[in-house]
């Protein structure tokens, strides 16, 4: 019967197929009509469609459903097939739901969200019994998890360490409660280095949260010496101490420094500094990166976990690559060494399309590519030099210093010490040249340093240039300020030749 309802409202309505794709249009039509996203199973849909005009609904399952919610102490059957005439704020005329109460199952009809401010959602079944429950917000999906997860956790001063970010799949709080929950795909043992304890997260973890505390924690448990410990509360010190202090339901409590679960850096010149030392110690180009614009940047050590707020939004066109990369107010990661993954906040422009971009990964190869992947299967490789040699053109424009100076297509990182003015650039290989302008060959070798200046290179390391049959040390190049148009080389022996600008423009 219910089929046969759907069947007859197909030729008028946005159809829907594909778990990800029904996952994500459930979403979007339970927020539009302001309606908790925990009403309906989100993870098992196939089918979901919409018939605008008359409000109507269906959603298909790959099979029923059975799901006990602890905090309403009820169990709820979801059928395979779903149905209801959805308006904001309510669903009436629901068929394939049935709750239990006592020892039986009863059809529910109608689930109506209150528009007062009590919180609540109200249910009624075809038997005229009504029910009220508190509201919760609930979410979905490893992704929309993981940034809900954060999100709670800055909101009350948690540190965002403390609880597994890479393996959610559903996140909920009931805030007239302060109630909260998170269910993982499975069991997670983690080892925290910096405190030396091993800490276990259930499948499913639940909490009372409040700035600075979560109490009556449920499905975490910690190791001392040989046993597992079941963790009741977390608090966060509120003096200056820096702690966090852990108790079990023992009566154990054990504090250690907040360090240990997140490090957080804030203010421009600082952020910048930090990102650009974990991308070296990463082996990731840090042209990968906004880094002129970072407000706050975090990293969680013991997972590899790491994010950064922008003042707003950048939009980016890679010139080498032919690409507009759009960077959000705030992107997260997970770090290991060449490679970023379960990236959220960066989006590539493909035709016409802003794609979300998933992964970065830096071949270990010799191929000097570094390989983006897409969250719809897109995967497009780039020479890491794409992202080096716009930064090196840029530096050399700043200080007013000829761009044909230094090797530009073979560089696969630059770095540069803002403070001491100390530049480097590493290449793929050692790299002559042959200038036949100034008749002069000069190498260079696969790591260059200098420090500089505007107008000036000193203390230049990496550079020889050829006299007679001698290669000889390169150790200053000085753009003069005179209408002359020339450039000064100097070497470690004392020789100094001077050249025209132009000979080096390009």
């Amino acid at each position: 019967m219910v089929s046969q309802v759907i069947d007859s409202m197909r030729e008028r309505a946005e159809i829907f197929v594909g778990e990800i794709e029904c996952q994500k249009k459930a979403i979007q039509l339970l927020n539009e009509f302001s309606i908790p996203g925990g009403l309906l199973p989100l993870d098992n849909i196939v089918e979901i469609g919409i018939v605008r005009s008359e409000g109507f609904i269906w959603l298909r399952q790959k099979r029923k459903k059975d799901h006990y919610f602890e905090q309403i102490s009820r169990s709820v059957s979801f059928s395979a097939e779903i149905t209801a005439f959805i308006e904001p704020r309510r669903m009436k005329k629901v068929t394939g739901v049935k709750a239990k109460e006592l020892l039986l199952w009863i059809g529910v009809s109608e689930m109506l969200v209150d528009n007062s401010n009590s919180g609540n959602i109200q249910f009624k079944t075809h038997t005229g019994i009504s029910r009220s429950f508190p509201k919760a917000e609930i979410f979905v999906g490893e992704l929309e998890c993981q940034k809900k997860a954060i999100q709670l956790l800055n909101e009350f001063s948690i540190p965002v360490g403390l609880l597994p970010l890479d393996n959610i799949v559903e996140i909920g709080i009931v805030r007239s409660e302060g109630f909260i929950w998170l269910r993982q795909k499975k069991k997670k043992d983690h080892y925290f280095e910096q405190i030396s304890r091993s800490v276990s997260f259930a499948a499913e973890v639940t909490a009372f949260i409040e700035p600075r505390r979560m109490k009556k924690v449920t499905g975490v448990k910690a190791k001392e010496l040989l046993l597992w410990i079941g963790v009741s509360e977390m608090l966060v010190d509120n003096s200056n101490s820096g702690n966090i202090q852990f108790k079990t339901h023992t009566g154990i409590s054990r504090s250690f420094p907040l360090s240990a679960f997140a490090e957080i850096y804030v203010g421009e010149t600082e952020c910048q500094k930090r990102a650009i030392q974990l991308l070296e110690e990463f082996n990731i180009p840090r042209g990968l990166l906004p880094l002129d614009n970072i407000v706050e940047i975090g990293l969680v050590p013991s997972e590899g976990f790491i994010w950064l707020r922008q003042k707003k939004k950048k939009d980016h066109y890679f010139e080498q690559i032919g690409r507009s990369v759009s960077f959000a107010a705030e992107v997260t990661a997970f770090i290991e060494p060449r490679r970023m993954r379960k990236v959220t906040g960066v989006k590539a422009k493909e035709l016409l399309l802003w794609i979300g971009v998933s992964e970065m990964l830096v071949d270990n190869s010799n191929s000097g590519n570094i390989q983006f992947k897409t969250h719809t299967g897109i995967s497009r490789s780039f020479p890491v030099s794409a992202f080096c040699q716009k930064r090196a053109i840029r530096l050399l424009e700043e200080f007013s210093i000829p761009r044909g100076l230094l090797p530009l297509d073979n560089i696969v990182e630059i770095g540069l010490v803002p403070s001491e003015g100390f530049i480097w650039l590493r290449q793929k290989k050692k790299k002559d040249h042959y200038f036949e302008q100034i008749g002069r060959s000069v190498s260079f070798a696969a790591e260059v340093t200098a420090f500089i200046e505007p107008r000036r290179m000193k203390k230049v390391t990496g550079v020889k240039a050829k006299e007679l049959l001698l290669w000889i040390g390169v150790s200053e190049m000085l753009v003069d300020d005179s209408n002359s148009g020339n450039i000064q080389f100097r070497t470690h022996t004392g020789i100094s030749r001077s050249f025209p600008v132009s000979a080096f423009v390009n």
